[in-house]
Formats: structure tokens, C-alpha cells, sequence
């Protein structure tokens, strides 16, 4: 299966602080960043009797193979084959900027580059140690949307894979800044922001590409809970 990256905050002040409860925020259905502990399960996931993919109907045994950040599909926002093809991270662990640019893309139906944002986001982030070594956190993904914007990709051009390939004289976008972003606290926050709160399953958009992964996989209310219990964090933007 594909890398991973996402690493846990060392300090839960933005929810605390940002979350959706305390803010009293109505929210428009909107795409979720999540970003969690990735079950060993979540890797092979399983079809039911009409051809749907699922994982964790069977519940998690707890054994994670790392950190890892996704977005969650928002109602009447449908991801393209062309956005499963692109939001591919391929050999490093920047899940959480390909989960907090394909937000954006669902948001402004727009393509933007992941790797830059990655990378300003491992500047900004609270590891001593990143870079140079793999990932950040979705705080910190979400701190560079709000405060510097997304980079837009040119039409026809390739996703930058490695720092060398990123064009330093593109800047971010000031246009698609946000206006603030929210923690969710519990799943049905979560259902309530992707605007589907009679739901029980969500459905995760993961960034390995249409080679390494099926579209769309839905994974039980419940177990987003679990994931969130175990130190998740589900970020929700606010144009």
C-alpha cells in the first residue's frame, strides 16, 4: 500500500480552541481533511454484495501502520476519476497536504499542487525534526491554506512529486485563502459538515491514485469515532 505521513499534533490547544462546538459555526456541506491513526485493516479494503468498497465493518484490532490524512467525499461535491488520478503522493508522506489540497479542489473545482504546501507546512509545523524527516500535521496543512492560499496547477502539467520538481517563482493563490477553518469533535459533526447527517458511513478519498486504491471507500460512523477517540483530528474549512 501507499506511504502514509500525517503526525499527530503535541497539543490539542486548535481544537480546543477552533472546535466546531465552541465556535457555534453553521456550516455549508463541506469536504473534511481527517487525518488519524491508519488501521493495518484500512489497507485491503473489502466489497459488499453490490460491489461497494468498505473497511472497518468489522470494527479495527487497534494495529496501525502509521499516521495518515484523507479527505471524507462531502455531499453533491463528487470527486472525479481525474482528481483519483492526481492526488497520488506516490513515495512520501505528504498524505496531509493531498488530503487539505483536495478539499480545495472539491471546494473551488479547481487543481492545485500539493507539494508546495507540504512543504511550507513542515516549515510551519511544531517537529524540530521536519524536514527533514517525513510529514506534518493537518493543523499545520490547514494553518498554510488559511494564512498563504493553495498553488493552482496549470493546465496539463504534471503532479510535483519531490521538492525539485516545484516551480519556486509559482506563489500561493490568495484567492482561495480560507476565512478560518474548525475541528469536529465527535463523527456526527463530521456527517453534519459533509451535509449528509442521517448517514451511519462516510466515505474516505485517499491519495494513492487510481492504481493503488478504489475511489471511494466508506468506512462506518462508528469507526470514525474510534479513529477520532484515538487521537484524530477532522478539519473543516470555512470559505
Amino acid at each position: 500500500m501507499g506511504p502514509l505521513g500525517r503526525r499527530e499534533p503535541t497539543d490539542w490547544t486548535h481544537v480546543e480552541r477552533f472546535s466546531l462546538v465552541a465556535q457555534g459555526a453553521a456550516v455549508s456541506p463541506v469536504p473534511v481533511a481527517f487525518g488519524s491513526m491508519w488501521p493495518v485493516e484500512a489497507d485491503e479494503p473489502q466489497q459488499d454484495k453490490n460491489g461497494v468498497w468498505w473497511v472497518g465493518r468489522n470494527g479495527f484490532s487497534g494495529r496501525s501502520r502509521g499516521g495518515h490524512a484523507y479527505t471524507f467525499e462531502a455531499h453533491n461535491m463528487r470527486d472525479s476519476d481525474a482528481n483519483w488520478r492526481w492526488f497520488n503522493q506516490i513515495s512520501e508522506g505528504i498524505c496531509v497536504s493531498e488530503a487539505v489540497s483536495r478539499v480545495g479542489a472539491l471546494l473551488y473545482r479547481k487543481r492545485f499542487q500539493p507539494r508546495p504546501l507540504y512543504d511550507e507546512a513542515q516549515r510551519v509545523d511544531e517537529f524540530d525534526d521536519t524536514p527533514p524527516e517525513e510529514g506534518t500535521s493537518v493543523r499545520a496543512g490547514f494553518d498554510v491554506w488559511r494564512k498563504q492560499g493553495l498553488w493552482v496547477a496549470k493546465l496539463r502539467e504534471d503532479h510535483w512529486e519531490s521538492e525539485e520538481d516545484v516551480d519556486t517563482g509559482r506563489l500561493p493563490d490568495a484567492h482561495f485563502k480560507l476565512s478560518a477553518n474548525y475541528w469536529a469533535t465527535n463523527a456526527q459533526e463530521i456527517l453534519d459538515a459533509l451535509g449528509t447527517p442521517h448517514r451511519d458511513w462516510m466515505t474516505i478519498l485517499n491519495s494513492w491514485g487510481e492504481n493503488g486504491y478504489p475511489h471511494r471507500v466508506r468506512i462506518p460512523a462508528e469507526q470514525v469515532q474510534w479513529l477520532l477517540d484515538r487521537n484524530g483530528e477532522a478539519g473543516i474549512p470555512i470559505l
